[in-house]
């Protein structure tokens, strides 16, 4: 199971953060709990579920840690991800042969970084800026799906709605009456 969490705290406006969680992961106790204190909204909620998030955020990285030496091998990949996730034409062959590993190489210690595998990866970046975009109202359906590199924008509104439950019009609508 994959989840997408997004929060917003004062200190730091912007936390996102793509987990990949195990059936059975100690994390599903905390989620149940940061539920119950956020319906409860008691004084101090606020404070103690982003603290708990944190907790989830701190179980999460040692659970996807990976050496330096490891991690130096697919750091090119990373980087050529981050600068270049909205090119349509990225491939894990592409990514592999700049680390100078093999696309399986690549796959097993992405999975163990991140829980995923680099395409999808590239997917959430994909998604979470796109989510950045409709949020602005500057830029149609259409015109987001070209920025983020979808050429069809059908495929970019299905691969949203996997990802947010929602589709991207309906995105905006939620945005909008949350204002």
């Amino acid at each position: 199971m994959i989840a997408l969490i997004y929060f917003s705290t004062p200190i730091n406006p912007f936390h996102q953060k793509c987990l990949q969680l195990n059936n059975g992961t100690a994390a599903a106790p905390i989620f149940k709990k940061i539920f119950s204190l956020w319906v409860a909204k008691r004084d101090g909620y606020y404070f103690e579920c982003i603290s708990l998030l944190y907790k989830v955020f701190a179980m999460l990285q040692k659970q996807t840690y990976l050496p330096e030496k490891q991690y130096k091998k697919i750091k090119p990949a990373i980087d050529y991800i981050n600068e270049n996730f909205t090119n349509g034409k990225l491939s894990v062959g592409k990514l592999a042969a700049i680390c100078g590993i093999s696309e399986s190489a690549l796959k097993k210690l992405f999975i163990k970084k991140f829980g995923v595998p680099p395409v999808r990866y590239i997917i959430q970046l994909k998604i979470n800026y796109s989510c950045d975009l409709l949020r602005s109202g500057l830029y149609s359906v259409s015109r987001v799906s070209q920025i983020c590199g979808y050429g069809n924008v059908y495929f970019f509104s299905r691969q949203f709605k996997e990802n947010m439950g929602i589709s991207p019009s309906e995105f905006i609508k939620k945005y909008k009456s949350s204002k």
